[in-house]
């Protein structure tokens, strides 16, 4: 007889014993009537008695039942029709039992809606009223009675169902509170638990109370950190090496504070981290929770920044260092030849000084040329893919080199495979990286030969750049790729170089998703080499 509905109302427990009790009660009461035990002048038949006795056992026994076999609706009416047959043909309506209306009111209003519990209610008032009529006049003062009874009920009735309604209405708008918050923290731990950078909320005691997955793959764990301390779940160091009192920190911090010079030791690695904490200021209304301080603590890893921000002081340095000797020589091979000038000094003594200027105008103008290139090479630029003829790329190499090579008295040298294939690559990034290699051996190779060789060689195009010069150590060779790097070999010393080249045509093969491969032996030469895929039609 009770709904679901009515869960969660804190008397669900004893409306539905009641459900069950009052039929039952009703039951012994008629066979008290019926007995004689308990007088009443509405007791129609022992026939009546009976059927509506099995009526209600038959319906309280299908209640009974975990699987719910009768429809709200059907429920519902068969209630009211018995209940209705019971106050009619056995008990009338001056007995205390018209209370059960109260139930079928509260059963009516939790399944439907307020009309139909008015109809309960208008029912229950035209039945009393037709069974008060039907009443012999002389019972006038029990048809009052009876009267005042049903009027009570109805007005109790409905004041109990205007409660629980109002007291549902309040429920579910806290349910409905409760979901939204509840949803709204789902989101907010999804978005935490998104971030990249690790974050912790801890209290003034310095206890975890919340941290998102970043934080668990920082520390290297699966283990939940709640309520652990933050001093022992990370330690963190300063640049000098000093352990880092994270928790004394926030004993005396007051508002934020960002640290970038802290490192976190890993088992596998070393990262740097900026450490920020952010005091949280809460506007509570408990005063004890206003008085609790917390803090918001985020971990990025920053090691990737430092990095490059090392890479990029190291290559000011070098690139000043390496600008101040050749502009120092031309700008005093400048001053020399105007004296000269003025001086009416011969020709030939001016000329050395002024090919000694060129010679430093020339090594600043490759490696400005060398750095424009590892610019353009680290924004992408000219990396669009074209068609090219690897054949006519060689001879075209060749022809611009072979005067460099002649002047040294070099042999150079194009070998051409059998039918080349074409690539299709960045013609820019690929010409670059063969003219740094040619450039290279014709710049180390003082006598002997510097050969470009382009082969087919299964299903790629091997290009590749020989020389018979100084060669390279094999201490030399673990760097020659890195950047500014120059051998101390003293022959190396005495050639003038930036130390870019290679360096820059390791980063060209890497955009071309290749790998330039070193083969050399001191004082017997060195070989570069590196393989593109043939192109092949669709």
């Amino acid at each position: 007889m009770i709904s679901e509905a009515n869960k969660g109302w804190g008397v669900n427990n004893i409306l539905r014993y009641a459900a069950i009790m009052m039929p039952i009660l009703m039951i012994v009461y008629g066979f008290l009537v019926k007995f004689s035990i308990v007088p009443n002048n509405n007791y129609s038949s022992d026939l009546a008695l009976y059927i509506i006795s099995a009526l209600w056992l038959v319906v309280l026994l299908i209640q009974a039942q975990k699987k719910k076999i009768i429809p709200p609706l059907e429920k519902v009416v068969i209630y009211h029709i018995l209940t209705l047959a019971y106050f009619v043909f056995i008990s009338g309506f001056n007995i205390p039992f018209i209370a059960v209306w109260v139930l079928l009111l509260i059963d009516t209003s939790s399944y439907f809606n307020a009309r139909l519990t008015w109809a309960s209610l208008t029912l229950f008032i035209i039945a009393s009223l037709l069974e008060s009529i039907s009443s012999s006049p002389a019972d006038w003062h029990l048809q009052i009675t009876q009267m005042t009874s049903v009027i009570s009920v109805s007005i109790l009735g409905m004041a109990i169902v205007a409660i629980l309604n109002s007291q549902k209405s309040n429920q579910e708008g806290i349910i409905k509170s409760r979901n939204r918050e509840r949803n709204q923290r789902e989101k907010l731990l999804t978005i935490i638990n998104n971030l990249t950078d690790s974050m912790m909320v801890v209290n003034a005691a310095g206890k975890i109370e919340v941290y998102n997955a970043a934080a668990l793959n920082l520390l290297d764990t699966n283990e939940t950190l709640t309520g652990k301390n933050i001093s022992e779940s990370l330690r963190l160091k300063d640049d000098t090496g000093e352990e880092f009192d994270i928790s004394k920190t926030l004993r005396q911090t007051k508002r934020n504070l960002t640290r970038s010079d802290l490192v976190y030791e890993m088992p596998t690695e070393t990262i740097r981290v900026e450490l920020t904490i952010l005091p949280i200021h809460g506007t509570y209304s408990d005063e004890s929770l206003a008085r609790e301080k917390s803090f918001v603590i985020t971990l990025r890893d920053i090691t990737k920044e430092k990095t490059l921000d090392d890479e990029r002081d190291e290559f000011i340095s070098v690139v000043s260092h390496e600008l101040r000797t050749p502009v120092a020589i031309a700008e005093g091979a400048i001053s020399n030849l105007k004296l000269m000038i003025e001086k009416n000094m011969p020709l030939d003594k001016m000329k050395k000084t002024v090919d000694s200027t060129y010679e430093e105008v020339m090594f600043l103008a490759n490696m400005v040329n060398d750095l424009s290139t590892l610019s353009r090479t680290e924004r992408g630029i000219g990396d669009s893919c074209e068609i090219i003829k690897t054949k006519e790329l060689g001879e075209s190499l060749y022809n611009k080199y072979v005067k460099d090579a002649e002047e040294k008295d070099l042999e150079f040298n194009l070998d051409l495979g059998p039918n080349l294939k074409d690539v299709l690559t960045s013609r820019l990034y690929l010409e670059e990286l063969l003219q740094n290699l040619i450039t290279n051996s014709i710049k180390y190779t003082k006598d002997g030969s510097v050969t470009i060789s382009i082969k087919n060689k299964a299903n790629e195009i091997e290009f590749a750049v020989a020389d018979t010069g100084i060669g390279i150590s094999k201490n030399d060779q673990k760097r020659v790729f890195d950047k500014f790097y120059r051998s101390e070999d003293y022959r190396t010393r005495e050639t003038g170089g930036t130390g870019l080249g290679l360096y820059v045509s390791n980063k060209l093969a890497d955009k071309m998703d290749t790998k330039v491969e070193l083969k050399s032996r001191l004082n017997h030469g060195s070989t570069f080499k590196f393989s593109l895929p043939i192109y092949k039609k669709d």
